[in-house]
C-alpha cells in the first residue's frame, strides 16, 4: 500500500510541471489508465497551479492566441494544422492549437458545445496566470465555431480582445443541403443539420448577441468561393448593429487555404496583419 502511495504522488509530482491545463488533461485522457495516473478533475486541478510557488520558467501574464483549424467540421487536426505556432511564439505568445470531435463521429450540435467547454477551461487558465489578454483566430469551419461564441456569457470572457475569423461560414442554410455535406445517397447529412438546427447554429441568425470587449476581424482571402466575403460583409453588418467594432479585410493574393499556410510565414501578409493588430 505504501509502495502505491508513493507511486501516485511521484505521478502527481510529475503532472505538476506541466503548466497548460489543456494538455494536462489532454495527457491524463491519452495515458492515464497505462500510467496508472489517478483521476484528477479540472477545479482540483486548477486549485494545485494556483497555490503552487512560481516556476520561474512558467510564462507568467504572457498573451494567449487560440487557433482553430477549418475541414468542414469533417477532417484535419491540431497536428497539421500548427501554421501560426512558431511566428507568435517568437514573439512572445502561448499559442494554443486546439482540436475537437470530427462529425459525422459527433453532430455539429456537439462539437459547437466541446469548442465552448474549451475555451471556458482555456480562459480559466488564462485568469490563473495573469494572462494579459487572449485572441481567439478561426480558419473555415473554426472560424464558424468561434464566431458561435457570440451569443454566450461566459466566464473571465473580457480577457478576449480579438475575434480573428478567417473565411469563416456564418450562414449554414447556404451549405447544409449540398452535396458535400450528404453521403452517397444524399440521404444523410454527417454533422446532423436539417432546416432548424442549420438556423440555430448559423451565427448569422443569433438573436442575442452576448457584447464582448474585443474587435471582430473577418479576413477572407480574393481567390475562394465568393460567398466567403459575402457572408462576412453581411455578417459584419449585424455585429456592427450590436455595437462591435469591424474589420472586414479581402487579401489580394490569398486562396481558401493559402491564407492560414501563410501563417508560419513571419513575412507573410496575414502574418503581418496579426502582428499589426496584437501590436507585435
Amino acid at each position: 500500500m505504501e509502495n502505491k502511495e508513493n507511486k501516485r504522488n511521484l505521478v502527481l509530482s510529475d503532472i505538476q510541471k506541466w503548466w497548460e491545463i489543456p494538455a494536462i488533461i489532454q495527457f491524463i485522457d491519452l495515458f492515464g489508465e497505462n500510467l496508472k495516473i489517478p483521476e484528477v478533475d479540472v477545479d482540483s486541478l486548477e486549485r494545485m497551479l494556483l497555490n503552487r510557488s512560481v516556476d520561474p520558467l512558467k510564462p507568467e501574464d504572457k498573451p494567449i492566441f487560440i487557433y482553430l483549424h477549418g475541414g468542414y467540421w469533417q477532417r484535419l487536426n491540431k497536428e497539421v494544422s500548427a501554421y501560426c505556432v512558431s511566428p507568435l511564439a517568437e514573439k512572445g505568445y502561448r499559442v494554443i492549437v486546439m482540436d475537437y470531435n470530427l462529425c459525422p463521429k459527433v453532430n455539429l450540435e456537439t462539437v459547437v458545445s466541446q469548442v465552448k467547454e474549451g475555451v471556458k477551461h482555456i480562459l480559466k487558465y488564462a485568469k490563473i496566470t495573469n494572462a494579459k489578454e487572449l485572441t481567439l483566430c478561426g480558419h473555415s469551419a473554426g472560424g464558424h465555431m468561434f464566431a458561435s461564441l457570440l451569443d454566450s456569457d461566459i466566464e473571465n470572457k473580457d480577457l478576449i480582445k480579438h475575434f480573428v475569423l478567417i473565411s469563416g461560414i456564418y450562414d449554414l442554410k447556404e451549405i447544409w443541403h449540398t452535396k458535400a455535406l450528404s453521403d452517397l445517397s444524399n440521404t444523410v447529412n454527417p454533422l446532423g443539420l436539417n432546416d432548424e438546427t442549420s438556423i440555430k447554429l448559423s451565427p448569422m441568425y443569433f438573436k442575442n448577441f452576448i457584447k464582448y470587449d474585443a474587435e471582430v476581424h473577418l479576413l477572407t482571402g480574393k481567390y475562394e468561393a465568393p460567398s466567403f466575403f459575402g457572408q462576412a460583409k453581411v455578417f459584419g453588418d449585424i455585429l456592427k448593429k450590436q455595437n462591435y467594432t469591424v474589420h472586414l479585410h479581402e487579401f489580394p493574393e490569398y486562396d481558401h487555404f493559402d491564407i492560414v499556410h501563410s501563417m508560419k510565414d513571419v513575412n507573410s501578409d496575414i502574418t503581418k496583419y496579426l502582428f499589426y493588430i496584437l501590436k507585435i
